[in-house]
């Protein structure tokens, strides 16, 4: 299988992070990519549930054709707001999307930008398919604000997501969650790097900018 990396040659060391959300509450999730033997901590989880956790991401990760970072790797779920506690939490699984995405663009293989203002719920198959998890539409309560929010849901929990009032995205693996991110559809109003109301479209980097920036580009 060949090696999925979407961020071109990236910074292999750095630090991303999206919100998440299990029927419990809305989660900050980072992940931090650090020199040294290479490792995988996740903290913030009832201890019983992280060694489970590890193994959803990082197998996911793997079988979706990516590199697993060979470095330090630590993941931090927080509470967002009042209510919120994720060591107590029995649907943690909901939270597995949001770490594989932000151990993925800490350790450059996705661009952090990407990241910037996405929601998302989906516990990881082995396989890296995006699977419901317990009380899927509580979950997207849980997260979104009010307004139009969109959150990265599992394709199969469509329905749930948007009876939960939220605009929803179905994602049916990891690489598919990675492609939304890239085409920046997670932004309701349109492109982050481009201008208030832009379309979707292809990736854009510093070194290959769509046709919004370009544009922008010349007119400076």
């Amino acid at each position: 299988m060949p090696v999925r990396q979407l961020a071109g040659e990236g910074e292999p060391y750095g630090q991303a992070s999206v919100r998440g959300a299990t029927k419990d509450g809305a989660f900050r999730v980072t992940a931090t990519a650090l020199p040294g033997v290479p490792s995988f901590s996740v903290r913030g989880l009832a201890e019983r549930s992280t060694p489970e956790t590890r193994d959803r991401v990082r197998a996911g990760v793997i079988n979706n054709g990516w590199q697993w970072p060979m470095c330090r790797v630590l993941a931090d779920v927080t509470p967002l707001g009042e209510g919120g506690h994720a060591a107590g939490v029995a649907g943690a699984s909901a939270l597995d999307l949001a770490i594989a995405c932000t151990v993925l663009a800490a350790a450059g293989q996705l661009f952090g930008p990407w990241l910037d203002g996405a929601l998302m719920v989906g516990e990881l198959g082995l396989d890296g398919a995006v699977r419901v998890p317990r009380d899927l539409p509580g979950a997207v309560r849980a997260i979104v604000a009010p307004g139009a929010v969109t959150v990265l849901v599992p394709a199969a929990g469509m329905n749930d997501a948007s009876l939960a009032g939220a605009r929803a995205i179905g994602v049916r693996s990891l690489n598919e969650a990675a492609d939304v991110l890239a085409g920046h559809q997670h932004h309701p109003a349109g492109c982050a790097h481009c201008c208030h109301g832009a379309a979707p479209h292809e990736p854009c980097a510093p070194s290959v900018l769509c046709s919004a920036c370009r544009e922008n580009r010349r007119a400076q």
